[in-house]
């Protein structure tokens, strides 16, 4: 489980992140950095030119 920024979902402004996503529902990403010495992993939308 984790965060996706919601600049991760659409490159057009939104209201809010509802308007795109539900609370709670599950989405595929993809892990598009991993941040070694902070221990972390960014997240990316997952679409359909990833394979995914």
């Amino acid at each position: 489980m984790g965060f996706l920024h919601l600049s991760e979902l659409t490159d057009q402004a939104v209201e809010t992140p509802e308007r795109l996503v539900d609370e709670g529902e599950l989405i595929t990403v993809k892990v598009a950095e991993v941040d070694l010495q902070r221990h972390g992993v960014r997240l990316g939308a997952a679409g359909e030119a990833d394979g995914i």
